[in-house]
């Protein structure tokens, strides 16, 4: 499959869900709204390397659920039903950041209405545990970007996002943490992304305000300032980027060297940090 298919595919599921949702949706009565995030909206869609991120958004409040129960709710299955109609046997790539092949390059983001910060006050800083970082330290990308497919507009009811840079320092003070919650849990194939994830948190710590993964490798030369592995950050964002299903499969270091650059990135920006303030 090449590289243009990819983008068509996912040009398929996306208009497909905008045309068909209202028919799908109409007897679901917890339904809230249906969104695209990340790459494809924002324009940085790497054919045969990104995911597809759909966010599913439901109506109850004032209760926890779950997230692998409400990834049963009806209108969830509704959604992944049709999309895989429309890929059959097709992928879009091979989901290997994540270890879960099953996905076909398609994410579904389940979510209550509750989840959304309302208030400046709900906006929970970075911590080790899981967190949604566009809930963060990513919200304006989120709010810059969301594509809306059906329903309604969560971004009508989220307050402004706060300035990126003042959450950097506490993001990549617990990158290793989690890094090393990875391990314990089992997932190690997640800490090459949460390397990834950590250079983009530094590039707004040192002022570039984009999260576009084709200009990521640039910005980090030109505003990341030399530290021990800094080279090896070039090796992540150069084997992300050229990653391609099913020709170029992932190139991965030892789980270790990723740790040890997560961990000199922090301590890099904390010092610059602490020298500024």
């Amino acid at each position: 499959m090449n590289s243009d298919s990819n983008k068509l595919l996912a040009d398929e599921i996306v208009f497909g869900l905008r045309e068909n949702l209202p028919k799908l949706i109409e007897p679901i009565v917890n339904m809230w709204s249906v969104a695209v995030s990340g790459s494809y909206p924002r324009g940085d869609f790497v054919d045969n390397n990104s995911d597809l991120d759909i966010n599913i958004i439901f109506k109850k409040k004032g209760f926890d659920i779950p997230r692998y129960l409400l990834r049963e709710e009806q209108g969830c299955k509704v959604i992944k039903d049709y999309i895989d109609s429309v890929l059959d046997d097709r992928v879009i790539y091979s989901h290997a950041w994540s270890g879960n092949n099953d996905c076909k390059g398609i994410e579904l983001m389940t979510f209550l209405l509750n989840d959304f910060p309302e208030k400046s006050e709900d906006i929970k800083p970075p911590h080790e545990g899981p967190e949604f970082p566009y809930f963060n330290i990513f919200m304006f990308d989120y709010v810059e970007n969301l594509m809306i497919l059906w329903g309604n507009d969560p971004r009508n009811i989220m307050p402004d996002p706060p300035d990126p840079k003042t959450m950097a320092v506490e993001s990549l003070r617990v990158y290793p943490a989690k890094c090393k919650r990875a391990i314990n849990e089992g997932m190690e194939f997640r800490i090459p992304f949460n390397a990834f994830k950590a250079i983009q948190v530094a590039q707004l710590f040192f002022g570039e305000r984009t999260l576009d993964k084709r200009r990521l490798l640039e910005l980090y030369n030109k505003y990341v300032p030399d530290f021990p592995m800094k080279n090896f950050g070039c090796k992540v964002i150069t084997d992300k980027m050229e990653q391609r299903f099913p020709d170029n499969p992932p190139h991965f270091a030892p789980i270790s060297e990723y740790m040890n650059f997560v961990e000199q990135l922090s301590i890099l920006v904390e010092k610059i940090s602490n020298k500024d303030g």
